[in-house]
């Protein structure tokens, strides 16, 4: 069947290019691909802003109701996506489904407790996605190795990023992490920063929306860190680094944006980050050594350096979005 005479059904969660990881992946994908369709569907439960004409929002507010939107969606001609742990509900209703997994389960579950408990869930729901879905999507090869075991042949789709202004990195000692604030992104670094000593003077800016209102506290504490919200664009070339305490990271896309205005990127060598960094555009931290992480923070703040942009050229949102173009006219 044509793509022209189907509906792309996503079901997601917030969806918009004000939201970040597979929330943004997804609508910078379909952004690019919804003339190709005769309607893009998203069901959801927060719509922000978005580039999309033709683009119909059905919001639920619990998994019951999403449930009779997709059993009242499967009378038409659709073609279904999913990007989040909610596509369960596509293998329950046995729905046919392509599937990007852009978490980080089940390693997170090692993080702590907390999250090793809500991983009984996680990585459950995602087990019998990956094992029920049509096309299985990964972003990088960590994962795709890590879900050879649920699928017979996952895709690898890298994703793309935002380029930003096309302006040379300041040789400037300003550190700054991007990422929502919550634990896999900032719990390590409260360990880290502990280990800075009053007199290295590092400034750290933080973009993100606070997700963990303790956490964000605890990070105001130092007198060296700022919290400056979510914001686009982020001014990258008022910084000399770009430091990352993630405790996995499926893929960065943080790291090409900074590595594309020559940025360097300091990060742990945990998820998918080593097919992104290396010595020509960063540093990898052996996964959690916090004190090697100080010390080269300090290192580095010290002496800057500069990345190297033609490291990430090969990756884009258009190149992507013609991948999945491909792979969506091979199901339809």
């Amino acid at each position: 069947m044509r793509l022209k005479d189907l509906r792309l059904v996503l079901l997601t969660t917030h969806f918009g290019n004000n939201f970040s990881g597979g929330s943004l992946a997804s609508h910078e994908v379909l952004t690019r691909l919804q003339d190709h369709f005769g309607q893009v569907v998203v069901v959801g439960t927060q719509l922000g802003t978005h580039s999309i004409r033709n683009l119909k929002f059905l919001e639920y507010h619990h998994w019951l109701e999403a449930a009779g939107i997709i059993r009242k969606l499967q009378r038409e001609p659709c073609l279904f996506y999913g990007d989040f742990y909610n596509a369960v509900l596509l293998a329950w209703l046995r729905v046919d489904f392509v599937f990007t997994y852009h978490d980080n389960w089940p390693e997170l579950g090692k993080l702590n407790g907390q999250h090793a408990l809500h991983g009984l869930f996680y990585s459950a729901a995602y087990r019998r996605i990956f094992k029920r879905s049509t096309r299985l999507v990964t972003v990088s090869e960590f994962k795709q190795t890590a879900l050879r075991r649920f699928h017979a042949a996952p895709v690898l789709i890298k994703n793309g990023f935002r380029k930003p202004a096309v302006r040379p990195a300041r040789t400037d000692s300003r550190v700054l992490m991007i990422g929502n604030i919550d634990a896999r992104k900032y719990q390590l670094a409260l360990s880290v920063f502990d280990q800075l000593a009053p007199e290295e003077e590092i400034a750290i800016d933080i973009y993100g929306h606070v997700i963990d209102r303790r956490l964000a506290a605890r990070l105001k504490q130092y007198p060296f860190v700022q919290l400056k919200g979510f914001q686009h664009p982020i001014p990258f070339e008022q910084y000399g680094l770009l430091l990352h305490t993630s405790f996995t990271e499926s893929f960065g896309m943080v790291f090409c944006e900074a590595i594309s205005v020559g940025v360097p990127v300091l990060a742990f060598d945990a998820g998918g980050a080593r097919e992104l960094i290396h010595e020509g555009n960063g540093r990898l931290i052996s996964a959690y050594d916090v004190s090697a992480m100080a010390r080269t923070l300090v290192a580095m703040h010290k002496k800057p350096g500069h990345a190297d942009p033609s490291s990430v050229d090969g990756l884009s949102w258009d190149k992507t979005a013609a991948q999945y173009l491909k792979l969506f006219r091979d199901v339809a």
